[in-house]
């Protein structure tokens, strides 16, 4: 289910999925805490989806892959256990940027299209940044690209220059409180100071939308 401050969003990807407009790299940006991470793992599941459709089905084949994470069209680079320490990585290296590359280059067996989530994509070190950048110039076809970031600034402009932007937008207050009230069973006032402690002073006044950077 989509969060209601990322409908906008959502629809915006989907009118562009359903127009045959999608672009071979997608940017969805914005503060951290608002489940952009969640709706980019939607997006990549309609992406693959046989049905086309957002939200994907559930139930053809590609969805049943993607459920068990044995996806071979699915891909999601994101932080990686550290070689030489028992912790993950901080940051998103060149090698993992260049698995991706050769998997988006095999033949597929089970989607139309290849689809890969990169989060966060602010994470890229200068090589794999470069390396990325590579990919973005000659895209593999049929492949899309979905970037995850909450700092986009910290990517590189001609990295962000070739991607079609979506923007989530920190909900209106009117549209979190009875959220968080229904969704925590507890009273409007006490939803209202929770957001507060959680920084919402620094909310928006208008409600969720969706924009290029």
């Amino acid at each position: 289910m989509t969060y209601p401050w990322l409908e906008a969003v959502a629809s915006e990807f989907s009118e562009r999925l359903r127009g045959g407009r999608m672009a071979h790299a997608v940017l969805l940006s914005g503060p951290a805490g608002l489940g952009k991470t969640a709706l980019a793992r939607s997006f990549l599941a309609s992406l693959l989806c046989l049905a086309e459709t957002f939200p994907a089905c559930g139930t053809c084949r590609s969805c049943q892959l993607l459920g068990s994470g044995a996806h071979p069209e699915g891909h999601v680079l994101t932080f990686e256990q550290h070689p030489k320490k028992d912790e993950l990585r901080k940051e998103l290296v060149v090698d993992q940027v260049r698995r991706l590359t050769a998997a988006l280059q095999l033949t597929n067996t089970v989607s139309r299209r290849k689809a890969a989530m990169i989060h966060p994509a602010e994470s890229l070190n200068v090589s794999a940044a470069n390396a990325l950048l590579k990919t973005l110039e000659e895209p593999p076809g049929d492949a899309v690209l979905l970037l995850v970031s909450h700092n986009p600034s910290r990517l590189p402009a001609t990295v962000r220059s070739r991607c079609q932007a979506l923007y989530a937008r920190i909900p209106d207050l009117d549209l979190a409180i009875p959220w968080l009230s229904r969704a925590a069973e507890v009273p409007d006032d006490e939803a209202a100071l929770a957001l507060e402690a959680a920084g919402s002073t620094t909310w928006s006044a208008t409600p969720s939308t969706s924009s290029a950077i």
